[in-house]
């Protein structure tokens, strides 16, 4: 597709879009219909919950519908682009590069059963060389279309990741959110615990995590204190839960101004360079975006490595 760059979704904002989009409704530990059994017999009767839980195409019809005003709104440019994507997909349905895009996008105007759909046939083209980031894409685009539920077939592309890459950050929240869903609060203390200690403080998981690990530790009968909060606390996250539209994006805007403006003045990591490119990109603030890279080009000139990432995140890597 030519004429326009399309945009691409940054995997920590579709981290953020699946935790607004409703895995409270999910979030639920302890197998449902057992609350009152001794721990050992509340575990054991999760194996049930496990291999009885709804598949991918259940859970998408039972997952609830979308906020129409948190949608986003693409313009008649680019509506026309995505349409001339489709169509070029459906007359050559092995394009490796159309298909990521086609995924990407579909993902970013929150698509997410369309994007699971073209990521997953892109995993099929790729075959047995397909790479991590290609598996965790596939399961993030599936939990979303199932409104935060971590499927058998999301389950399945996370075991692929974790395979490949046992420390990934992503891929351990989401397995801890899926046993969580089956009444393992024990496994899922065991895997959301060290992320909590690993950070970032400012990672798109570490709320809902610091939200539920204490529940995850009570059911499993574990001795626990939540460790002080070195970000936005569990009671700012859940009052910005409760703002309009308008409210939350003022507030979302306000905390990336301070970052850009504290970035541009002062410098910063590379994580931090990172955040904000890709919040820009989110933000669909181009000329910022720009600006910013070229500030984040002269801080990392010496670091080609950092430049990749940095560009690869502005979708400008040479």
């Amino acid at each position: 597709v030519a004429g326009r760059e399309l945009p691409v979704l940054p995997m920590a904002a579709l981290v953020a879009l699946v935790l607004a989009g409703g895995v409270g409704l999910y979030l639920w530990l302890g197998a449902p219909g057992y609350p009152a059994l001794p721990i050992n017999d509340r575990l054991a009767a999760s194996e049930e919950v496990y291999r009885t839980r709804p598949d991918q195409a259940t859970a998408e019809a039972q997952a609830p519908a979308p906020d129409a005003a948190s949608q986003p709104k693409p313009d008649a440019e680019f509506s026309a682009l995505m349409d001339k994507l489709r169509a070029a997909i459906a007359q050559h349905p092995d394009d490796v590069q159309g298909l990521t895009l086609l995924a990407q996008n579909e993902a970013a105007l929150g698509n997410y059963k369309a994007a699971a759909t073209a990521q997953l046939h892109l995993l099929q083209v790729k075959g047995e060389g397909a790479p991590t980031k290609d598996h965790l894409a596939a399961a993030e685009y599936l939990i979303a279309a199932a409104g935060g539920y971590v499927s058998p077939e999301a389950e399945a592309q996370l075991v692929a990741v974790l395979k490949s890459d046992p420390r990934d950050k992503l891929a351990r929240y989401y397995s801890g959110l899926m046993f969580a869903q089956v009444g393992r609060p024990d496994r899922t203390f065991e895997l959301w615990e060290p992320l909590l200690r690993e950070g970032p403080d400012d990672a798109p998981w570490i709320a809902p995590i610091r939200a539920g690990l204490p529940e995850a530790a009570e059911r499993a009968g574990i001795r626990y204190s939540l460790p002080d909060a070195k970000g936005p606390d569990a009671a700012a996250v859940a009052a910005a839960g409760e703002m309009n539209a308008g409210d939350r994006q003022a507030m979302i805007e306000s905390m990336v101004g301070n970052l850009e403006s504290r970035l541009l003045a002062q410098g910063g990591p590379e994580a931090e360079w990172l955040k904000l490119l890709n919040a820009l990109k989110v933000l669909n603030q181009p000329d910022r975006e720009k600006a910013a890279l070229a500030a984040a080009e002269k801080v990392f000139a010496a670091d080609p490595a950092a430049l990749e990432r940095l560009r690869a995140a502005a979708g400008s890597a040479p």
